[in-house]
């Protein structure tokens, strides 16, 4: 795969769910690009990448990461997160991943 997406790997933490909708669920593992992160490793099919997405809701920034390729993606119940302070300064709090592909529903 060749690719210039580069980023920092974080683990994939998830409760059972349906994997025809869930676009990561045979991943252990997701390569996180962003401006915020530094580029130290390069995007395989072991570590697909997905992109930070901040909105505000409800009077608060929230934050997410979902596929860098275009979709409709929405929660499906799956989180990353490293011990790596360099994401723990964007996101406190383990990042939902938004992998559920809605257009498969």
């Amino acid at each position: 795969m060749t690719t210039e997406n580069k980023g920092l790997i974080l683990e994939i933490y998830r409760s059972d769910y349906d994997a025809r909708i869930n676009k990561m669920t045979s991943k252990k593992s997701v390569l996180l690009v962003d401006n915020r992160i530094p580029k130290i490793c390069d995007e395989t099919e072991d570590y697909p990448a997905v992109k930070l997405v901040t909105r505000h809701l409800f009077g608060k920034d929230y934050t997410h990461a979902e596929p860098i390729e275009a979709g409709h993606y929405a929660f499906g119940g799956t989180f990353i997160y490293t011990s790596d302070s360099r994401v723990r300064n964007i996101a406190e709090y383990p990042i939902p991943l938004h992998d559920r592909q809605m257009n498969l529903e």
